[in-house]
């Protein structure tokens, strides 16, 4: 089987070929095998006019690799020579330098960036650049643009993706009057990840954001078991999962925001626990191919006053034997909801079986053969072993003993 596309957005897919589907080649087969086309089919070797648009566009950057640090990473934690600073869009075009290394970072992390976004760097007037330094080097940056501040009876504006979108979905019309910052991109070099560069660039947006008293930030991205941590470890929470997967990279769309005053909070909490309410019906009839570890992730940001005590008592009764699954089924569905952070501890591959089976309401013929199982028993079994001997702690209630008296106090007989 071969796999073949452009690696230079000309069709939109080959950075998400790169960086997305190699990931998964790489997991599934190891073994597999990369050939590069370096002779040009469409024009002639070394062509004038090819070169020039390369150039023109920064896209003569061999194999879209950032530059080479020229000192060693020092931890992030050791060295606080971090410079952070909002660069102005008009300076790019005078410092031709800094916008090539600017631009390549940003193709090299980001599967979606393309020569257009060219145009909206130089052009969009209601966007930011914030960056990191180290030692005069570039090692990271974040692109944000304004939102917000719209009159509820104005027709769609262009660009405003996230106020319109949750608008559409959840919120009043009047959450369009507030004002956001969309972090479109955020790129950090790859010889300075997982330092805490992406968290110390997202602190300062926030900074610059209160000062300027913006209502919210807000980020839409393809969601990914590395990004979500990531964002949700910021304090931003989930308020939308787009349905169709991203062309480019067969991902989910995903919508997180996070409050910096009191009245974008409590719009904000009224659009998240409307969408509490609504994803896990999403997980039956619209997200087949929303994964374990992401789903698991998500429960993991509700939030419940309270866990009804027969959730336990159904649960328990479903692990030792005493109520077959159809019985409790609706209560585990529940019970799940609500504890996200319990079933994340448990095997991947036994999250899987479980959001497939007990929140997808997958049928027991699709999950075991999905999950290599030999029928009902096998998928059946796998759910009680991971509440009888995983990381989950049941309470024990007297429910739980098939000789005990049944308590009817909380029914009322008519």
């Amino acid at each position: 089987m071969v796999f073949a596309t452009t690696l230079h957005g000309y069709e939109g897919s080959g950075r998400g070929f790169e960086l997305r589907f190699k990931e998964v080649l790489n997991q599934l087969t190891p073994d597999w095998k990369n050939r590069h086309l370096k002779t040009p089919i469409r024009w002639a070797e070394q062509d004038p006019l090819e070169t020039a648009i390369n150039h023109a566009l920064f896209l003569d950057v061999a194999g879209h690799t950032s530059q080479a640090l020229d000192h060693t990473p020092v931890s992030i934690l050791m060295d606080a020579n971090i410079e952070l600073t909002e660069v102005p869009v008009n300076t790019l075009l005078t410092d031709t330098q800094s916008f090539h290394h600017l631009f390549r970072l940003l193709v090299q992390a980001h599967y979606q960036t393309s020569p257009n976004d060219l145009q909206l760097l130089l052009s969009a007037p209601n966007l930011k650049i914030v960056v990191a330094k180290q030692h005069d080097q570039l090692i990271g940056v974040v692109l944000c643009v304004e939102e917000g501040k719209i009159m509820p009876s104005s027709k769609r504006v262009h660009g405003h993706l996230v106020p319109q979108l949750l608008v559409k979905h959840y919120a009043l019309s009047d959450f369009l009057m507030l004002s956001s910052w969309r972090i479109m991109r955020i790129a950090v070099h790859p010889q300075v990840q997982r330092e805490g560069i992406g968290k110390q660039l997202l602190n300062y947006v926030k900074h610059l954001a209160t000062q300027q008293r913006i209502d919210y930030l807000s980020s839409s991205f393809g969601a990914h078991k590395t990004l979500l941590p990531f964002w949700f470890q910021q304090g931003y929470h989930p308020v939308h999962v787009g349905i169709k997967r991203d062309k480019s990279s067969g991902s989910h769309n995903m919508v997180v925001t996070k409050a910096l005053t009191p009245m974008a909070q409590q719009a904000l909490a009224s659009i998240q626990r409307a969408f509490q309410t609504q994803l896990p019906h999403l997980l039956i009839e619209s997200l087949p191919h929303f994964s374990a570890s992401m789903t698991l992730e998500v429960l993991k940001t509700f939030r419940f006053k309270s866990s009804p005590p027969y959730l336990e008592e159904a649960v328990n009764h479903f692990r030792l034997g005493q109520r077959v699954y159809e019985s409790v089924s609706g209560q585990l569905w529940e019970w799940s909801i609500r504890h996200g952070h319990a079933l994340a501890l448990a095997p991947d591959s036994i999250q899987a079986i479980w959001c497939d089976k007990v929140l997808k309401k997958q049928s027991w013929s699709m999950v075991a053969q999905q999950h290599k199982l030999a029928g009902r028993k096998a998928v059946e079994k796998a759910l009680i072993d991971m509440l009888m001997n995983g990381p989950l702690t049941m309470k024990e209630t007297p429910y739980t003993k098939p000789e005990c008296i049944p308590d009817y106090s909380r029914f009322q007989f008519i």
